[in-house]
């Protein structure tokens, strides 16, 4: 079961209840961050920055890592070159956004707002070039490259499973942002997914870890990790098990009936745990929806993705049955959102 994972795809974390459940839950939470970072933190937020102090959260420097993926750039821009006509209008798309960004400079306008998503140089290890050449992306201001919107979501997925699945890195990719997992959907549709079970993980995972219903401080946070965490991290562990046993239960029935006795089994577990949150003056206990990253599942079919392509960086090979925390976090994250 994965216990670590990694967040993506901006570096400065978001101040929520979802991330406050995942730096409870999980062991240890990373966040892919640019080395120049080092020295200026006061750019950072201060929420990011303190968390960073306390240990609760990780930086991952893509530079570390990538220049050892041999074929990173290689990959990713094979996989741009199979969008086929696509390609031509994100090129059209760009140029004029660019010129949209370029005449409004002075403003306070954030460049995602203009279809255009700057990423730092040093998480494009060789990519760059190549995006510049295909006319889908402009160095307007070094060490950040102005790309096309679509293509930076596609790319900072592409980098967090290969970072992810690095040997030396091992975090599981994770995040929040609902419209990019429902783009990375569409990119994804013909890959097919058992709809009975996919609402199953959700169920579980709605109904099952608590968390507390405001945003609560650092120092909360890791005060209560150093008295519960292993007890969270345990329980957290328990639920995946389950879920990945209950994958094997092809008939619906039994798996509802598997399902309840499992949730009946747990209340003791939940309410001590809400016990411990209320003594630490965190009144509102909720059980939110939540991205889990669980078992094994099958790729079928010959599907371009950003997460293929990752795979195949990694030297894992085209589309086939991967048992890894990783080869089903993609899946079932595309999934969870798709209302």
């Amino acid at each position: 079961m994965p216990n670590n994972v990694l967040y993506f795809p901006y570096i400065d974390v978001p101040r929520s209840i979802w991330f406050t459940r995942t730096l409870l839950y999980w062991d240890r939470v990373g966040v892919i961050m640019p080395l120049e970072f080092i020295e200026t933190p006061e750019r950072l937020h201060p929420f990011t920055r303190d968390l960073l102090i306390s240990g609760l959260l990780t930086q991952v420097f893509p530079g570390h890592y990538l220049s050892g993926v041999r074929k990173f750039s290689e990959v990713f821009l094979s996989y741009l070159g199979s969008r086929g006509a696509e390609l031509n209008m994100r090129r059209r798309r760009f140029e004029a956004q660019s010129k949209a960004s370029r005449r409004r400079n002075r403003k306070e306008i954030h460049l995602e707002k203009l279809g255009v998503i700057p990423v730092h140089m040093e998480k494009l290890e060789g990519v760059a070039e190549g995006l510049i050449n295909q006319g889908l992306a402009r160095l307007t201001n070094p060490p950040w490259l102005s790309i096309e919107a679509k293509t930076a979501e596609e790319f900072m997925y592409y980098l967090a499973f290969v970072l992810g699945g690095h040997k030396e890195v091992q975090l599981t990719p994770i995040t929040d942002q609902q419209e990019k997992l429902a783009r990375l959907r569409m990119i994804s549709r013909r890959g097919q997914l058992d709809s009975s079970l996919d609402r199953l993980q959700i169920e579980v995972l709605e109904d099952i870890l608590p968390a507390p219903n405001r945003e609560i401080s650092v120092w909360e946070i890791e005060k209560f990790k150093e008295k519960y965490g292993s007890h969270l991290s345990r329980f957290r562990r328990s639920v995946e098990m389950e879920l990945v046993s209950l994958m094997d239960i092809k008939e619906a029935e039994l798996r509802k009936r598997r399902l309840k006795m499992f949730k009946d089994g747990c209340d003791e577990e939940i309410n001590e745990l809400k016990v411990r949150m209320k003594e630490s003056k965190w009144p509102s206990i909720v059980f939110g929806r939540f991205c889990a990253l669980l078992g094994a599942i099958p790729i079928v079919n010959q599907v371009a993705s950003p997460i293929n392509a990752a795979y195949t960086a990694l030297g894992s090979g085209g589309p086939k049955e991967i048992n890894s925390p990783l080869a089903y976090a993609a899946y079932v994250q595309t999934k969870l959102f798709r209302d």
